[in-house]
């Protein structure tokens, strides 16, 4: 992706949080990206959201878990609510858990680059507070009456290419899934006389919801511990199949960064390090 690019991403980033005020009840987790080589490989990761693990049962088939943790945070009081849309969830809370299994492989020069793909299922709730709570806060406000909730379950289907060195990862990885959304829920004083807020909130989380979330996951570091960090993108698409961008911007989290730390096991980390060592004693 050029600069020219990237600029024009950022401005749409910027545009929509410009737009209207978020209430994010869903927001996706990152999704696990094991990359991995070979069989009885273990990684996991933790991070500020989620906690990830992936197990080679072969030389090419994999199981992996992802379960997500999301509590918000705010940095101020509600004044600060239309400042930095997407980079704070303010009260956004939730859990969730997915499961799958995936092929893999390692091919190219050395085996440095991995391709797998991963189907599985998962399950998750999320709950945010309507936006007139931030916009007219009153002494005698009952917090749950601004209450918006919904349950979800998915099914998904992730291809990922990477490259896999003993110190630098980096991949790509172009989710498709379908999130079914269910048990939405509103509370008395939200969307107070305002019935077309409320249909499309009811719109955009009482069914199932076609996603498209491209991630790029990059990792640094020693052979059994990197740093992490994941960038991912939320896009639903409508009946026509096409993105749009109201209901993913108040009710679903556009643009999701996470970062934390990951660890691998695996024994061509130990044959990578013996040939170089011996290489390097034939030099001496």
């Amino acid at each position: 992706m050029n600069l020219r690019n990237l600029c024009l991403l950022a401005t749409l980033a910027a545009g929509l949080a410009a737009c209207s005020s978020p209430t994010h009840v869903f927001v996706a987790n990152t999704p696990n990206v094991p990359l991995l080589k070979e069989k009885n490989e273990f990684k996991g990761s933790v991070s500020t959201r989620n906690a990830a693990a992936a197990y080679a049962i072969t030389d090419h088939i994999a199981v992996s878990a992802n379960a997500q943790y999301l509590w918000g945070f705010r940095s101020g009081d509600r004044k600060d609510y239309y400042d930095d849309v997407y980079l704070k969830d303010y009260d956004s809370r939730g859990h969730g858990f997915e499961g799958a299994i995936g092929y893999f492989t390692a091919f190219g020069h050395k085996k440095l680059m991995v391709f797998d793909v991963y189907a599985g299922v998962g399950t998750g709730y999320g709950k945010t507070y309507e936006k007139t709570f931030y916009e007219s806060p009153q002494d005698n406000t009952v917090k749950k009456d601004y209450l918006l909730e919904t349950k979800y379950s998915k099914v998904f289907i992730q291809p990922s290419i990477g490259f896999v060195h003993r110190a630098v990862e980096i991949a790509f990885s172009p989710r498709f899934q379908v999130v079914n959304f269910y048990g939405a829920k509103a509370g008395r004083a939200a969307f107070y006389e305002n019935e077309y807020d409320l249909k499309d909130f009811n719109r955009s989380v009482s069914r199932s919801i076609p996603m498209f979330q491209p991630t790029f996951t990059f990792r640094a570091g020693k052979k059994l511990v990197k740093f992490q960090m994941q960038y991912m993108f939320t896009l639903p698409v409508d009946d026509s199949g096409a993105y749009y961008a109201e209901s993913s911007h108040r009710y679903y989290r556009f643009f999701t960064g996470d970062m934390g730390i990951a660890f691998n096991i695996a024994k061509w980390y130990n044959q990578t390090y013996s040939k170089s060592a011996r290489a390097k004693r034939y030099r001496d």
